[in-house]
């Protein structure tokens, strides 16, 4: 796994994005797992970092001196009550470091209106819907909101699917953490501006072939969204240039086909 992360941080690098990968504290081989987040170098300064059980969390800070606390999460996987209540535990811990990292953040006496933003996000291996309540319930009582506004039925954002199967297992949730003793008359600091997911023909084609395949090397697919702050007109934040690129030809996915997909960033 650490050559795998060296491969993605050298990749990362030449775009200008730092990243850390979670460690095992407990392992004495500091075996690495697959939870690593990347920011841009240029736009964000590492603040703090915690290693946690399923959770990598990041602290980091824009120069505009706003916050944001990511947690990003691969929670314990299996069906049953017992691994239901070990995801329930380890969501838990990644909330509780999310709240305490976030209201650490204070407000300098020049930038009284600062304020911190969580993010929760990743392979939560719950669909977080009533079969899941007590997942659920942590995160609304924290006040974090799901990019998927409500439910997300499986059909339309499926982020995993295996030959006979396939659901919604990975999700972000977002949240605005104000640093003063009244947040009820905090107005909605943020809103989902977009939702990046898989077309239509893909996810038909998944749902019946599964993954991966030779277009999806992997058995969940990326998801993304975008989130756009309600700062203050002054520290209003420019919006990213995003540009879109179609692969050079247009590609038919089938089973036993050869096909390979580009994803490339700007």
């Amino acid at each position: 796994m650490t050559s795998k992360f060296t491969e993605l941080a050298v990749f990362w690098e030449r775009l200008g994005f730092a990243g850390v990968m979670q460690s095992r504290k407990k392992d004495k081989n500091s075996r690495l797992i697959g939870n690593a987040t990347f920011w841009n170098e240029q736009k964000f300064s590492l603040l703090q970092s915690e290693h946690r059980s399923r959770s990598l969390i990041t602290k980091v800070q824009n120069a505009e001196g706003v916050v944001f606390v990511i947690a990003n999460v691969h929670l314990q996987s299996g069906w049953g009550q017992q691994q239901e209540e070990t995801r329930n535990c380890q969501l838990r811990s990644a909330l509780t470091f999310c709240q305490q990292m976030a209201a650490s953040s204070q407000p300098s006496e020049e930038k009284t209106h600062q304020n911190s933003y969580m993010c929760i996000c990743g392979d939560f291996n719950s669909r977080l819907d009533h079969e899941s309540e007590t997942l659920l319930e942590q995160l609304v009582q924290n006040s974090f909101r799901s990019m998927y506004h409500g439910h997300a039925p499986r059909e339309k954002f499926m982020s995993y699917a295996v030959t006979g199967y396939y659901d919604c297992l990975d999700h972000i949730w977002f949240a605005h953490h104000a640093n003063n003793s009244s947040r009820s008359s905090t107005p909605q600091m943020f809103h989902f501006a977009e939702l990046l997911t898989s077309d239509r023909k893909d996810r038909n084609y998944m749902r019946h072939s599964g993954l991966p395949s030779l277009a999806f090397p992997s058995d969940h697919l990326p998801v993304g969204c975008l989130v756009r702050l309600n700062m203050p007109h002054k520290q209003q934040l420019k919006p990213p240039r995003i540009h879109l690129q179609k692969p050079a030809q247009q590609y038919e996915l089938s089973p036993g086909s050869s096909t390979s997909l580009a994803s490339p960033i700007a």
